[in-house]
């Protein structure tokens, strides 16, 4: 099968904090003589850790599955599509406030996101990098693989890549 798998993003974001939090609980409770809270701080922990976004393009049978990979399984409906029109890159300025009873910063930057384009309906992301080159690099990569364009939609313009 001519497959392309894609780990787009993690579902819980913290993914140190989990690793930490976890087994330090774990050993509270496991301290405390309480052993099934123990093994569910395990658990949780081991699912918050793995947890994750995904997609499957399955070239053979023309079908793609956007899925979560929780513990091993894929949970997600395979949609079919006709064809791979493009691969294109999107700007996204992201800004994160952060506030405090005597002042407040605001911080900003750029991410830029790839997607697979099938139709003028159905899109789906697939890479998200905040260094443009890396992304750019990875999507020529792909586009070439899949025999389609690559057109680039960040900062405010239209400019093909491939």
């Amino acid at each position: 099968m001519n497959q392309l798998n894609f780990t787009t993003q993690y579902y819980f974001p913290g993914r140190f904090v989990w690793i930490i939090a976890s087994p330090l609980a774990a050993i509270a409770f496991l301290g405390g003589h309480l052993y099934w809270l123990c093994a569910l701080a395990i658990l949780i922990g081991f699912i918050a850790i793995t947890t994750r976004y995904g997609v499957i393009v399955d070239l053979n049978s023309k079908k793609y599955q956007d899925y979560i990979w929780v513990c091993g399984f894929k949970i997600g409906p395979w949609v079919s599509f006709s064809k791979i029109q493009y691969v294109f890159i999107k700007d996204y300025k992201i800004q994160q406030r952060f506030n405090s009873r005597v002042n407040s910063a605001t911080f900003s930057h750029n991410e830029f996101r790839g997607f697979i384009k099938f139709s003028e309906q159905e899109k789906i992301h697939i890479i998200t990098r905040k260094n443009y080159e890396a992304l750019a690099g990875e999507l020529k990569t792909l586009a070439q693989k899949l025999n389609v364009g690559l057109i680039d939609y960040s900062f405010g313009n239209r400019k093909e890549l491939l």
